[in-house]
């Protein structure tokens, strides 16, 4: 009796599920893998994603947290009153300054395509490497633009009429 056994998915964790063949089923499939470099962008987008996520956390709390404790007269120290209310304003601005937020989503939704793609590469026989070709550069395209400069609102050129 064969096994096949299904390989690890980045977003699940490792895991192994063996299903036994009959040994009249046996199957040996032979795929290329994946280039190194799409498997690290698979683990580095999604660290990313999670570190931008934790980012905004931390900067959200400290921006809610500080000014709290500040209100509440639970500070007499005026040094560490103002030592507090120019920490809470520095991590709202740099909240507001990074956009931990949009760059955690499109850091998630890059990897979301890649890894997508590389499960059907894996697990479906008709999936091409070229279709996750494509999806790394569209995750690259997403990730592009969470960096890109934002333009103020009534920045484009209106249309001239005659």
């Amino acid at each position: 009796m064969g096994v096949v056994v299904v390989g690890d998915d980045a977003d699940l964790g490792s895991y192994n599920w063996s299903l036994p063949l009959e040994s009249s089923e046996k199957k040996e499939t032979v795929m290329a893998g994946l280039p190194p470099h799409i498997e690290h962008c698979v683990r580095v987008w999604w660290l990313s994603s999670t570190a931008w996520l934790i980012g905004y956390f931390i900067l959200g709390a400290l921006g809610v947290a500080l000014p709290a404790v500040i209100a509440s007269g639970l500070i007499e120290s005026l040094i560490w009153t103002k030592v507090l209310a120019l920490t809470a304003s520095g991590a709202s601005g740099l909240q507001l300054f990074l956009r931990c937020d949009l760059r955690a989503d499109k850091f998630h939704v890059a990897w979301r395509y890649l890894v997508t793609a590389k499960m059907r590469y894996e697990h479906q026989g008709n999936f091409q490497i070229s279709e996750v070709i494509n999806a790394y550069d569209k995750g690259e395209q997403v990730i592009e633009s969470a960096f890109a400069p934002v333009e103020p609102p009534g920045s484009e050129n209106p249309p001239h009429s005659n």
